[in-house]
């Protein structure tokens, strides 16, 4: 994972929400696979929800973080788990930088 430097740092809950019959979800199962790895898990204190979905609904993520602040990444069907974890990634940066501003 070079280049993404925070894992789940600032990331308080972590939903992950698809069905795994669905051919759209093999990158929200690999970045499952990922975030629960011991080396993820121990960048942050992250409580995780997955929530396996017996609907047609895209897969989707939704990251809460510290000061409650939320992404939601909508229909995440055919991303790679690298294009799911740059936007979290991005954000936790934004987070730390304006924490280091106070």
């Amino acid at each position: 994972m070079s280049g993404l430097s925070s894992g789940l740092k600032n990331v308080t809950r972590l939903g992950i929400y698809f069905n795994p019959l669905d051919k759209r979800t093999t990158g929200i199962r690999s970045f499952l696979a990922r975030v629960t790895t011991p080396k993820m898990l121990a960048t942050g204190k992250a409580e995780l929800d997955v929530k396996v979905m017996e609907t047609d609904t895209p897969p989707h993520v939704i990251v809460t973080f510290i000061g409650d602040e939320k992404l939601e990444l909508k229909d995440v069907g055919n991303w790679k788990d690298i294009d799911i974890f740059e936007p979290i990634d991005e954000m936790s940066r934004q987070i730390d930088l304006k924490n280091f501003k106070k």
